[in-house]
């Protein structure tokens, strides 16, 4: 999940980054550092699966093309998840 990504799929749900972190468990901080693109340590990367997990439950998924043998992200989607 890129940064972008982060944010569109925020914008998807209506969700602040607050509502983000209370959702994850994720300092607020680092979801404000990780879409402003800054880097981190190798060691908080389980607060971006965190996040990317809480997303997907809720039914944003992830889009990424391959560029020159590399993928990159392009951008998310979003389908209601269904009552069960």
């Amino acid at each position: 999940m890129s940064p972008d990504q982060c944010r569109a799929a925020r914008e998807r749900l209506n969700w602040t980054r607050r509502e983000l972190s209370e959702a994850t468990d994720v300092p607020l901080w680092f979801i404000v550092a990780f879409e402003e693109g800054k880097e981190m340590a190798a060691f908080l990367a389980g607060h971006e699966i965190s996040m990317r997990d809480a997303f997907e439950a809720v039914g944003v998924g992830f889009l990424f093309e391959i560029d020159g043998g590399q993928f990159k992200p392009a951008g998310v989607t979003y389908s209601h998840p269904k009552a069960t």
